[in-house]
């Protein structure tokens, strides 16, 4: 265990960070982790703007029902749920 850790240190020390990191078991480089964010940001960007859509379809019929993920959700209870969610804030 020690071996393997001073090996991977060496590797960083002589090659740079990705080469231990390589070595130690953690093949993710710096441009990956960033593109994981970006893909993380954009997810909950989308979803927001998901939400604004809903939010607007329910103010115009408030008594309609909308399909959500397969199963169908009374306009109401969403606004309902976006009231209290906008309170807690």
């Amino acid at each position: 265990m020690k071996k393997a850790i001073i090996v991977a240190m060496l590797l960083t020390v002589l090659f740079g960070a990705n080469a231990g990191a390589v070595y130690a078991g953690n093949k993710k480089t710096k441009a990956e982790l960033e593109r994981k964010e970006e893909r993380k940001r954009s997810q909950k960007l989308f979803r927001h703007e998901e939400k604004i859509i809903l939010i607007r379809e329910c103010n115009h019929n408030p008594n309609d029902k909308i399909r959500i993920n397969g199963r169908y959700k009374s306009c109401k209870k969403i606004l309902e749920q976006f009231e209290n969610s906008k309170h807690k804030k």
